[in-house]
């Protein structure tokens, strides 16, 4: 799911598995339930059934890296709701199927003192698309931002949602919609981010939306 040219989604920091991915289980409503723990924090969601994982494995050895290249702790797993999907196209410009991405990233010490909003909202992109620094050259394309909410949870837990569109030069407009949360100490990031073209996405926003809102953290 490559949302912008310089930063593809999944392309940041994901290091050792904090701990292995479970099925909470399929009570027949057409989803499947995963759950993920670390540390103190238990992070759950859902994906229609028969949508394509893929683990953190799979995700790095797509994009050529290894988990010993990065520094820190995290976990990650992609999909694709595409009928013959593969984990390289998951990064695609061109998807015409939903794909995303489930994070959770421990931040090392050098970013704990300065993780912000800002960084919250470049965790996927590679850039924010809010500010005002962020460059928008014909390779790159230009960001649109939809909708965007600061979040408040309980337990010090706070971040944002947004949905932005990623418009590119000779290929469709890509939508994300990105929910993404740090934890009150600043010790950890967690994000869930899903898109594709924009015909996709208003064709299926309805499970979108759904994906977008069964996922949550919260402290066990």
């Amino acid at each position: 799911m490559n949302v912008s040219r310089p930063a593809r989604l999944g392309a940041v920091a994901v290091a050792g598995a904090l701990s292995a991915l479970s099925l909470a289980g399929c009570i027949g409503d057409g989803y499947s339930y995963f759950r993920h723990t670390a540390g103190p924090s238990l992070t759950y969601f859902k994906l229609p059934q028969g949508w394509h994982t893929f683990d953190q494995s799979e995700i790095l050895k797509a994009q050529g890296q290894t988990q010993s290249s990065f520094p820190g702790a995290s976990w990650s797993i992609a999909f694709n709701g595409a009928p013959r999907a593969t984990v390289s196209g998951v990064f695609s410009d061109h998807n015409a199927y939903p794909t995303g991405e489930v994070r959770v990233r421990q931040l090392v010490a050098q970013e704990q003192d300065t993780y912000s909003l800002s960084d919250l909202r470049a965790e996927l992109l590679g850039v924010d698309p809010l500010s005002t620094s962020t460059t928008t050259t014909p390779t790159k394309g230009t960001y649109d931002v939809l909708s965007y909410n600061v979040l408040e949870k309980a337990n010090g837990y706070h971040g944002m949602h947004m949905v932005v569109d990623l418009v590119s030069p000779g290929s469709p407009t890509f939508r994300l919609n990105q929910v993404a949360l740090l934890d009150a100490y600043s010790d950890e990031v967690y994000v869930l981010g899903i898109g594709c073209n924009t015909t996709c996405y208003q064709r299926n926003s309805g499970v979108i939306n759904a994906i977008v809102s069964s996922w949550a953290v919260k402290q066990q």
